[in-house]
């Protein structure tokens, strides 16, 4: 062990004048050192303030009087949870809080190896809360150990350095198991426990390495569509549901990992995301980052983009696992799932995120039939870990834990913080309440999607406050956008725009109030904006038209203005946030309001829609041209004015249904949402989406898999079996574009299925005039198979298949069946 402490006072030494002291940075324990300025500390008695060398304060964060408060430092402002009482007059001593007295600064665990972490812990009297405050050099002295408190990063060496680098489990030829049963016998169980919960820092979550054995530090960082939290110079996607409304899987795999590298730079390892809920609720808060209503097409995004996040070697995390469907009472209701429901529709793309390898699932706030979702032994047990095989190791939603019992319930970390897997976590180890055997497979876990993402095999060189942007992934956000972007509507054809001379540009969302992205967790500060109004001048300025803008404040003069054009582009959209549903599936804000006007003024009028999901139209049979761009990103403009002009040919699709109206879907009853008395019941079933709209005959406004294209494409020639399905695909147009064709199949009436599933896709691009062949290879075992709820085991339909492929769910060109 001696030999590891001088290997890390070296590495220390060597990277010292890369990391000083700042703002949110976390208080660690070393071997004494005057020399280095982030072990030196001015003790102010009189304002009671612990002041670095860079004159930042230490501060209970948040200002916590609960065990295991978060010290940090953070730019000095007398507040009470910065000022500390000290006894000078005796040698050893606690730095106790004004903010009451009875808290104090306290090593974890307690710990006397280095890079042990600082907190607030209730003053108890044991030596590590007794500290000595050497005023000649500013050093502040454990009683445990001789060792001083040290502010800054956390700097851990890799198994590239020495000793490490001669130790079985850094070899990296050898399997993620085998690396973590060399090393695992090595940790004492505090060495273990240390690494199931979080430590606060910089991050929206981090989880302290061990300098002793080269484990890497854990930096968790939202989110699913981008570098979040407020962190800048990054850049601003398009959000998750659109990119599924791409339908490629190819470009889901590069948005994976266009957002894995960025996160990289920023010295992220742990990136909370893809976000991979159902959007079951219309007005869902977060349909914005969901994978849409399909279970099918959201397995194909989970799967791609996990494959292209953990490209990078950046561990991705699935969430929110499970039934998390709706933002209203999200902390306390509880949903009530079928046996069938749950494995058809709500498990099915956490399947395929396993199967792509996620390295962490994250479980959620809610509860899943009675039992909190982070602490039911069903959902994470039993049909995670032992039905889905899943080997990779489950973190809870910020502050999603509610208790130690947690741990044998299946999850493996506890975040952000230490309430249940700190001292609590080791005092149910010592009674025998949780067994060790538990913590060692929750270490297991954790190292095993470390060594599997090669954290253990290099040095985290990024940081924070990089710079993460880059002209290639800008023009990637481009790209995104224009292939997500959905023409819902184009009768008669007003689209695309043949160099009009004078274009009327309408709407706040045109350019004073651009809506590009949603709230919460997600949300991501975009580095720049191209709105809509911008995007179509700079397109006009080639030809030498004329754009003019109006904000729509006063419907009569923006009428006014689409009279005078040869064209009108309303751009209208709403948005949404973690923590809330929307009201209403209404644009809202008078929208509605000022497109009917401008209709009743431009008969040659666009409409372009940016929201986070599904919304109505009242006036959509009076208006020729509708753009649906859900969340596009910074690019909006850009990416508006290529489709617009037809410098690129639609070819996004909806992944999700829009209904008429808000009283028109499949959640009829208030118990199904949001709740009553904290229970919802999915007694919907299966039937959500199209599938409702299939059971009951109801037309939707726009159909789930519905976008139009300037070109026209024709389905002949179909071929079925039990394992191939084709047909030929043509573009009769006069434009070369692609085309997003889709294969559903409805399954014997004994497995108890609706009328059709989505069970194939495929993006073809097409050049006019030609002709491709395009086949759907059939998995038996996961497209034709149903969950048997008496056997408890997925079951191969047996009959008569009907084969459905289209342009849609509704849009059905070509009808086949065969027999299993």
């Amino acid at each position: 062990m001696a030999r590891v402490v001088c290997a890390l006072v070296l590495v220390l030494v060597a990277l010292h004048a890369v990391f000083g002291d700042s703002i949110g940075d976390m208080l660690y324990m070393y071997p004494c050192s005057s020399t280095e300025e982030e072990m030196v500390w001015n003790f102010d008695s009189t304002t009671g303030q612990i002041i670095s060398q860079s004159g930042y304060c230490v501060e209970i964060r948040d200002s916590s009087t609960a065990d295991g408060g978060i010290i940090q430092l953070n730019t000095c402002a007398g507040s009470s949870n910065q000022r500390w009482s000290h006894d000078s007059s005796s040698y050893w001593a606690p730095f106790l809080s004004a903010l009451d007295s009875l808290h104090c600064v306290d090593i974890s665990g307690p710990d006397s190896n280095p890079g042990a972490y600082i907190h607030s812990w209730s003053y108890l009297g044991l030596d590590n809360q007794l500290w000595h405050y050497n005023a000649e050099n500013g050093t502040i002295v454990s009683k445990l150990e001789n060792y001083c408190i040290k502010a800054g990063e956390l700097v851990i060496p890799t198994c590239l350095d020495t000793p490490f680098n001669t130790y079985v489990y850094c070899d990296d030829s050898l399997t993620p198991d085998e690396r973590v049963a060399d090393l695992l016998p090595r940790l004492t169980l505090d060495e273990k426990l240390a690494m199931v919960h979080g430590y606060g820092g910089a991050y929206a979550g981090t989880v302290r390495g061990n300098a002793n054995w080269a484990i890497p530090t854990l930096t968790l960082e939202d989110g699913p569509q981008g570098v979040a939290d407020g962190v800048t110079d990054v850049t601003c996607y398009p959000s998750a549901l659109t990119v599924c409304a791409t339908w490629d899987p190819e470009l889901m795999r590069e948005y994976g990992a266009a957002m894995a590298i960025e996160q990289l730079i920023k010295g992220t390892n742990i990136m909370l995301g893809p976000m991979e809920n159902i959007a079951r609720v219309p007005v869902g808060g977060r349909n914005f980052e969901s994978v849409g209503e399909d279970a099918y097409l959201g397995g194909v995004y989970a799967k791609e983009t996990i494959i292209g996040i953990q490209s990078q070697g950046v561990i991705a995390t699935a969430k929110h696992y499970l039934d998390n469907n709706q933002e209203y009472d999200r902390t306390t209701v509880s949903a009530i799932v079928d046996d069938k429901t749950q494995h058809e529709l709500y498990l099915s793309h956490f399947r395929n995120a396993i199967d792509a390898g996620a390295g962490a699932v994250m479980c959620s706030y809610n509860l899943v039939n009675g039992t909190w979702a982070c602490e039911n032994d069903a959902a994470l047990n039993h049909l995670l870990k032992d039905e889905m095989a899943y080997k990779g190791f489950v973190m809870s939603d910020w502050g999603a834990t509610h208790s130690v019992g947690s741990a044998n319930a299946g999850l493996d970390m506890e975040m952000p913080g230490s309430d249940y897997f700190g001292t609590s976590l080791a005092n149910a180890v010592a009674d025998g309440t949780v067994p060790e055997s538990r913590i060692d497979d929750m270490a297991t876990r954790i190292l095993r999607s470390s060594f599997a993402a090669g954290l253990f095999d290099r040095v985290n060189t990024g940081n924070i406050g990089a710079y993460a942007r880059s002209a290639e992934r800008d023009a990637f956000t481009k790209t995104l956008a224009e292939a997500a972007t959905i023409l819902l509507k184009n009768s008669p054809a007003l689209l695309p725009l043949i160099t009009p001379n004078r274009i009327a540009v309408i709407g706040s969302v045109a350019n004073d109030s651009p809506i590009v992205a949603s709230y919460g967790s997600g949300y991501v500060v975009p580095p720049y904006v191209v709105t809509p109004y911008q995007g179509i001048t700079t397109r006009v300025a080639q030809y030498g038209g004329v754009v003019k803008y109006d904000n729509g404040d006063s419907l009569v003069e923006a009428a006014a203005l689409a009279a005078t054009c040869d064209v009108a582009v309303v751009v209208v959209g709403c948005t949404s946030s973690e923590g809330a549903d929307r009201d209403s599936l209404k644009l809202g804000n008078n929208q509605d309001e000022l497109i009917r006007a401008i209709i009743d003024a431009q008969p040659n009028t666009i409409v372009v829609i940016n929201s986070p999901g599904a919304v109505t139209m009242p006036w959509i049979d009076d208006v020729s041209s509708v753009v649906e761009m859900l969340m596009p990103g910074q690019e909006d403009g850009n990416a508006l004015a290529s489709i617009l002009f037809g410098d690129v040919n639609p070819s996004g699709k909806l992944p999700v249904s829009f209904p008429v109206s808000d009283d028109e879907t499949w959640l009829t009853t208030k118990s199904q949402y949001p709740g009553v008395d904290d229970v919802q019941y999915y007694t919907e079933g299966r039937y959500i989406g199209y599938s409702w709209y299939d059971s009951t005959g109801k037309t939707p406004l726009f159909s789930f898999g519905h976008g139009l294209s300037y070109t026209q494409f024709d389905y002949t020639q179909l071929m079925t079996s039990p394992s191939l399905i084709s047909f030929a695909l043509t573009n009769n147009g006069t434009r070369s574009g692609a085309e997003v064709a889709q294969l559903y199949i409805g399954f014997p009436a004994s497995a108890g299925e609706p009328v059709k599933l989505l069970r194939g896709f495929q993006k073809v691009f097409v050049p006019a005039g030609q002709s491709v062949r395009v086949s759907f290879n059939i998995d038996r075992a996961s497209d034709l198979t149903y969950w048997d709820t008496v056997s408890q085991q997925w079951v191969e339909a047996t009959g008569t298949f009907l084969v459905y492929v289209g342009s849609s769910s509704t849009d059905i060109r070509l009808n086949g069946k065969f027999f299993l």
